[in-house]
């Protein structure tokens, strides 16, 4: 959801008490300029003076509060802005991930195949070689 502002990010951690400091707009900024899906690292490698422990608990805060989420990864974790429902193809090689649109999966079917009475959700993750390590 790179539909995310900063201004309403802010408004987020003000509600759940922290303070709007420098480093944490940084923060914010470097996030929303990050490519998708983004690490830790990459944001700290964007921000002067911030540090890994600061970026991650910022990230958890944006995670509880739904504006990101986790995303399958080889090794480092990922995060990216919530968006509209998509799956994630994974190189094994280099460990790029990159977001495939999905064909809607009929859940009914599924329900009907399985001894689940409700399905709320669903992940698929496709792993192979990019371009590049091919």
């Amino acid at each position: 959801m790179k539909h995310a502002s900063q201004t309403s990010i802010l408004e987020v951690l003000h509600a759940r008490g922290y303070r709007i400091t420098a480093p944490r707009r940084a923060i914010v900024e470097a996030l929303l300029k990050a490519p998708s899906p983004f690490t830790i690292q990459d944001v700290v490698a964007q921000v002067t003076g911030a540090d890994q422990v600061s970026v991650y608990r910022l990230c958890k805060v944006l995670q509880e509060e739904k504006i990101i989420e986790t995303v399958a990864s080889i090794g480092e974790a990922l995060y990216e802005f919530k968006s509209e429902h998509h799956h994630h193809v994974i190189c094994e090689g280099c460990g790029i991930t990159a977001h495939v649109p999905c064909e809607s999966i009929d859940t009914q079917k599924a329900q009907k195949a399985s001894a689940f009475s409700k399905i709320t959700h669903h992940e698929v993750i496709l792993y192979g070689l990019c371009n590049s390590c091919a």
